[in-house]
């Protein structure tokens, strides 16, 4: 008890370059009895620094990792409604940070390791959409050495627990042997069991996270959007990230269900596969703290086939636009991207 009080009751300011030990026990906070060794895992009295020191100090800028959203500290949310595609598109930014290729309208300058936590889908599909998305990235570098693959589906264990503290230590040696750079965890909902709605039980995981971001890792959580469009469950999710993504649905194409399938009373439990597939999205920032007011812009993405049996993600304005500025016509658009006439012309319509 003795010892938790000094600790309760002292700090460290650092003045003039020098470390000192300053009391607490006068500081109005221990009147509301607040426990300040409850944050305090090591028992380490706090740092304080004057504003002066503060700004001497040696604080280089994170390693940029797809420039411009994802930096080597960045924690970042994307979330979309079911079968929108998010996984493919956690899935290309993956494979483009391994790789040190080009996504979308960010670039990553050279390859990253990658570890990439998938909570649900069986493994086998994650080898063909991988294949899939390979087909899509033109470079010279194998992301087979760089792209680390955590598949649920092939672990020795049924429970996969991200706020248990031996999931964390699992994965924090993994991101130590292996050099990761760069995390994804797909999705939230089914790498943890803890209740959406519980604030006070995520602070394990953001705890989790914070610490990763102190030791240089930059994380994106998958998740789900919720029924007014934003991500599913609290807000209280959102306080410490510095990026959230939302694939914002504008133009969904419904696959052609089974008879089964079209017996569903609930379309929500059809699995991703039967959902919106293949369709247009506004792809917005809805919460950006590094980034200007350029690097944030919305701009509409397409989720097409491609004729060499891939699937990609595409900048679908950015091809329309660029070649229509060229002087090309619709027809000689629609045959080097594959859209159709209509869709250009809603593109450039939209756009306006």
């Amino acid at each position: 008890m003795e010892d938790n009080m000094d600790i309760k009751n002292s700090a460290l300011l650092e003045q003039d370059g020098v470390e000192q030990t300053i009391d607490l026990s006068t500081n109005p906070a221990n009147d509301n009895n607040i426990n300040i060794t409850n944050n305090q895992e090591n028992k380490n009295p706090c740092k304080i620094f004057n504003l002066k020191n503060f700004m001497q100090l040696n604080l280089p800028k994170p390693e940029m990792l797809l420039d411009p959203i994802i930096h080597a500290k960045s924690l970042t949310m994307l979330h979309a409604y079911r079968g929108v595609g998010k996984s493919f598109f956690a899935m290309s930014l993956a494979y483009a940070i391994a790789t040190g290729s080009k996504f979308l309208r960010w670039k990553a300058y050279k390859p990253s390791n990658v570890l990439y936590i998938d909570g649900e889908m069986q493994a086998n599909l994650l080898q063909e959409r991988f294949s899939k998305i390979a087909k899509n990235f033109d470079t010279e570098v194998n992301a087979m050495d760089n792209l680390h693959i955590f598949s649920a589906d092939l672990q020795p264990f049924t429970s996969i627990d991200i706020a248990y503290g031996l999931m964390q230590k699992n994965i924090n040696d993994i991101i130590f042997n292996e050099n990761i750079k760069f995390v994804i965890l797909d999705n939230i909902s089914s790498l943890t069991k803890i209740d959406e709605l519980d604030g006070n039980a995520w602070l394990i995981i953001q705890e989790w996270l914070m610490e990763l971001r102190k030791q240089g890792i930059a994380v994106l959580l998958v998740h789900h959007s919720g029924k007014r469009g934003g991500q599913r469950g609290i807000s209280k999710r959102e306080d410490i990230l510095d990026t959230v993504i939302n694939l914002e649905v504008t133009t969904p194409n419904k696959k052609k269900l089974t008879k089964t399938e079209e017996a569903e009373e609930n379309y929500s439990d059809i699995s991703d596969e039967y959902a919106i597939y293949g369709g247009r999205c506004r792809l917005k920032f809805e919460k950006n703290r590094n980034l200007s007011s350029k690097d944030i812009s919305n701009f509409n993405i397409d989720l097409v086939d491609t004729t060499d049996g891939g699937i990609a993600w595409v900048d679908t304005y950015s091809i329309v636009k660029t070649l229509h500025e060229q002087g090309a016509s619709y027809r000689e658009i629609a045959n080097t991207t594959g859209i159709s006439k209509s869709t250009i012309g809603n593109i450039l319509k939209a756009e306006k």
